[in-house]
C-alpha cells in the first residue's frame, strides 16, 4: 500500500491532525459567542433601563461577570452562587427590591 504524504505526515494522520485542530478551534471560537450571549446587561440586551448603563463598568450594580452568578466548587451542577451581589460593593446602588444581595433558592 502506498501512502501519500502531506509535510512529511501520512495522509490519515494529516487528515486526523487537520480534523483535531479544526475541532480545538470551533470549541474556543463557540466557547467564546456562548458566553458573551449568556452575559446580561445593557448592551448586550439593548436595554434603555438606568439609561441603558447597567451591568456594565461605571453602570448600574458595576460591572457583570461570570463571577457575578457563578463560583468554582459550587455545590450545584451549574456553580451558581448561593448569594448574588452589586458587583460594586461601594456603589449606593441596589438591586431591585433594595438590598445588594439577594439569595438564590434552588
Amino acid at each position: 500500500m502506498i501512502m501519500k504524504k502531506a509535510h512529511g505526515i501520512p495522509g490519515r494522520m494529516f487528515g486526523a491532525v487537520t480534523l483535531a485542530v479544526a475541532l480545538l478551534a470551533l470549541l474556543f471560537v463557540a466557547n467564546g459567542a456562548f458566553a458573551a450571549d449568556l452575559m446580561h446587561n445593557s448592551r448586550d440586551t439593548g436595554s434603555s433601563r438606568w439609561n441603558g448603563r447597567w451591568g456594565i463598568a461605571g453602570g448600574r450594580y458595576g460591572e457583570f461577570t461570570c463571577a457575578t452568578c457563578h463560583e468554582p466548587d459550587a455545590e450545584n451542577i451549574k456553580n451558581i452562587r448561593r448569594t448574588i451581589s452589586v458587583m460594586n460593593p461601594i456603589s449606593t446602588h441596589t438591586l431591585p427590591g433594595g438590598s445588594k444581595s439577594v439569595n438564590v433558592i434552588f
